[in-house]
């Protein structure tokens, strides 16, 4: 396969994971704010994404609203409430049997209330109205004695059904109104309007208490506010009775944003091979080319065809290096795109991390979650953290090796220092540059100055040295151009296995042109500065093959430009 169809494949395979991530993020969105009826969990989460649901999940009291759901949906106390027909021990538990006593007192004191309304109608019987009174008054207290294990007030029932609370608080507020005004004989009529009033209260309170677990009849007007609250957040998102197959979509959401991020690790480090094998072809082609350009051939024993020869492959191999190196630039325009995306799928998963440690936090503390849900919630952080922190790696290994590379100027470390010594009024230091040689003695200072942009200290400091002669450019086969952008594939890799030293010296082994022991190096200078007259010969010869060489690399740029 063509390079090019290569980085084309890889980045098409790039963008559908990043499409992906991104709709697990924040969904879709092509359903209805209020439209949740209809459509299933996946549906929605794929709609809203995790960040939609999860912002919802960590805001409500998880523990709060799946007790009450639990409760709602509990086969031992979930029937409807039927007067007729009490719960038989031993099948029955204690609970449901104490619910069902609540629910026939309020039934029996609703009946009357009927019966009286059904009687009378709108004719006010200020004596007949005062019995009633009188008599509902009397069967509310008992409706709510903390001694009779049958009431509102009972600690069990309080647990096991939210709403209780306030049924029980508004059963004393009607006591307290209508103990008021035992005898209505005495009282202005607006009084007995409101009594009239506060007794339909009491008998639709009684129709609530029946409706307990009775989903279609239960009301949300009698539940605690913080509760109240948390269901009415809920329902603007999904039916909180699929809380719990909710959260285990989130769970699973989890997962896919961690094999999606696994892909794209993956596809990085492919990539950092390819940088890897690209940068050695570099490096040896450089040699060859090196050795081409330093043959010492005299023009007078070569032949044109040698010359010609030579100079095509030398053109061919330079041809070779500037196609590696645009294969490089394309790799480092497509490693760019997965750093971007790595650290925006880091920032993502913070915050799902961090929403789904509250909701754990949140449900750790409640004795009706499924143990295996909050064994599944620790592992999707614990999955998660451990992908972050290798997404958190990769990025930070390039940031790292782009401020070194910043800060490495032909030998010379350049750094950034701020002011020690500043006027009382002024907060603000200011900041210069300093270049420090291979002994780490400062040899160039830039002018302190109060820009915030680190390239501009850095290239003044480059500038300095230029000028005052200290740098010294090697020869390489390499442009500085060329360079950069090896320099810049190198810092996505994050192994450091390959030199970046471009400068290649052939000629290391021979020994000193005036060296006399034979030891030293290859020894082959020497041996001919030996012989009677050695000097002036190989003097006279390496004049002729410096010519030769000089020669040799003006034929070979004149083959190269055709």
């Amino acid at each position: 396969m063509p390079f090019y169809k290569f980085i084309k494949s890889i980045t098409q395979t790039l963008d559908k994971a990043s499409n992906k991530i991104n709709v697990i993020f924040s969904g879709k969105h092509f359903i209805g704010a209020n439209d949740n009826s209809s459509h299933g969990i996946s549906e929605r989460l794929a709609d809203i994404g995790i960040f939609g649901l999860l912002d919802t999940l960590a805001a409500i009291d998880l523990c709060n609203v799946l007790t009450y759901e639990l409760n709602k949906l509990s086969n031992n106390l979930g029937s409807n409430f039927d007067p007729n027909k009490p719960p038989q021990s031993p099948n029955a538990s204690k609970l449901e049997i104490q619910k069902w006593n609540v629910q026939k007192a309020a039934y029996d004191l609703q009946k009357e209330i009927d019966n009286y309304n059904s009687k009378y109608g709108e004719i006010i019987n200020k004596t007949t109205l005062g019995k009633l009174v009188n008599d509902v008054v009397s069967k509310l207290q008992n409706l709510s004695d903390p001694n009779n294990p049958n009431s509102v007030s009972d600690p069990n029932l309080l647990d096991a059904f939210p709403e209780m609370s306030l049924i029980n608080n508004f059963v004393q507020n009607s006591i307290g109104f209508l103990s008021q005004t035992p005898d209505l004989r005495n009282v202005p009529n607006d009084t007995v309007q409101r009594v009239i009033l506060f007794i339909d209260k009491v008998r639709n309170i009684c129709v609530k208490i029946q409706a307990i677990n009775n989903p279609a009849a239960a009301a949300l007007s009698f539940l605690s506010p913080k509760l109240q609250e948390d269901l009415s957040k809920l329902n603007k998102v999904l039916d909180p009775a699929k809380l719990i197959p909710a959260i285990r979509s989130v769970i699973q959401s989890a997962f896919a944003i961690q094999q999606v991020t696994s892909l794209i690790l993956s596809i990085a480090k492919v990539l950092q091979v390819f940088v890897k094998i690209g940068v050695v072809l570099v490096k040896l082609f450089t040699v060859v080319l090196k050795f081409l350009t330093s043959l010492p051939i005299p023009t007078l024993y070569s032949t044109l065809g040698i010359t010609t020869t030579v100079a095509s492959i030398h053109a061919k191999i330079d041809s070779y290096v500037k196609d590696v190196i645009d294969d490089l630039k394309a790799l480092n325009s497509l490693l760019n795109s997965v750093i971007s995306i790595c650290q925006t799928i880091s920032l993502d998963m913070a915050i799902v991390i961090e929403k789904l440690t509250i909701m754990l936090l949140n449900l750790e503390a409640c004795n009706n979650v499924p143990e295996d849900l909050v064994n599944d919630i620790k592992n999707a952080i614990s999955n998660l953290q451990a992908n972050k922190k290798e997404l958190d790696s990769f990025v930070q290994n390039y940031l790292d090796k782009q401020n070194k590379a910043m800060g490495e100027y032909y030998g010379y470390t350049i750094s950034i220092q701020k002011e020690q010594t500043l006027p009382e009024n002024i907060r603000l230091a200011r900041r210069y540059g300093i270049a420090l040689d291979s002994n780490g003695i400062v040899v160039a200072q830039s002018t302190p100055t109060y820009a915030s942009n680190d390239t501009i200290i850095i290239e003044e400091v480059q500038l300095l040295l230029n000028s005052k002669g200290l740098v010294k450019v090697p020869q390489s086969a390499i442009t500085a151009n060329q360079f950069a952008i090896i320099q810049e594939a190198l810092s996505y890799v994050q192994e450091d296995t390959i030199n970046q030293d471009f400068n290649v010296n052939i000629d290391s082994g021979l020994d000193s042109p005036d060296n006399l022991d034979e030891n030293m190096g290859l020894g082959l200078n020497a041996f001919v500065n030996n012989l009677k007259g050695g000097k002036k010969l190989r003097q006279r010869v390496r004049s002729a093959m410096n010519a030769a060489k000089s020669q040799l690399e003006q034929n070979l740029a004149q083959a190269k430009n055709g």
